[in-house]
């Protein structure tokens, strides 16, 4: 028995879509931050795991909370930083005259707080949308779709071996082997089809006409109905006013 209702595996695989489209607005997003935020900071870095992990690695973290703490002056340790770029720690910030890190804080610290709101709020609530916005259509259109993924699986199940694998590579062999006699004899030859015959197409397209002439006749029959109620009314009101006038003798 087959039931024409959608399990959750249409409706997970449209949100999987929506979720890569998140993650490529995500991934512009990101890479655009991390980006500037190297640019000001350390414009001579020339090692690219530390501009990979500047980049995109340090972004994709702050996404989650983790504040950047090379940002701010206040938080700032030389310690943990150095300035020729031969050890195994990221470079360090440029510095002023007075060899004191150089934030242009005017337009650092604004720029991770718009990445973060940007990020936590209105892009998370953008796929929470589109989750929504994908669940509500597949459920308005859910005859139609369950009826082209019915179609689908039927079509599937008749152009599918019925050997099991690993058998299926006989199958193939036996196929590779007819093609090539087909093409070598240059006779015409036409496969029938495993799912249905020419007997069962005729009785389907029968079958369809059959319903068509049965719906154009109920369609047809209603203003017919309608107009012939109206008339017997009429007539009905016609005989009530004569019977009246003849006992009143107006």
């Amino acid at each position: 028995m087959q039931y024409s209702r959608l399990d959750l595996t249409n409706i997970e695989e449209n949100k999987m879509i929506d979720v890569f489209f998140f993650l490529f607005l995500f991934a512009v997003w990101m890479v655009a931050f991390g980006v500037a935020r190297q640019g000001i900071l350390r414009k001579n870095e020339q090692r690219w795991e530390w501009i990979f992990r500047s980049v995109i690695y340090e972004p994709y973290l702050a996404m989650f909370g983790h504040y950047p703490s090379d940002i701010d002056a206040t938080t700032y340790d030389f310690d943990s930083c150095t300035f020729l770029g031969n050890e195994s720690k990221p470079l360090c910030v440029e510095v002023d005259s007075n060899n004191l890190p150089r934030f242009p804080e005017w337009i650092t610290i604004p720029l991770v707080c718009i990445y973060m709101l940007s990020t936590n709020i209105l892009l998370v609530n953008l796929l929470i949308a589109m989750f929504g916005y994908t669940v509500g259509s597949v459920q308005e259109n859910n005859d139609q779709v369950w009826k082209f993924q019915r179609y689908f699986l039927v079509q599937e199940y008749c152009s599918r071996l019925a050997i099991p694998f690993p058998f299926v590579i006989f199958a193939y062999i036996y196929m590779v082997m007819r093609k090539l006699l087909k093409c070598c004899c240059k006779n015409e030859y036409r496969d029938s089809s495993t799912c249905c015959s020419r007997n069962e197409d005729n009785e389907t397209l029968a079958w369809e006409a059959v319903m068509k002439e049965n719906y154009l006749v109920k369609i047809n029959i209603k203003p017919r109905e309608s107009s012939e109620g109206m008339a017997q009314q009429f007539r009905q009101l016609e005989t009530k006013h004569c019977h009246y006038s003849h006992i009143t003798g107006i």
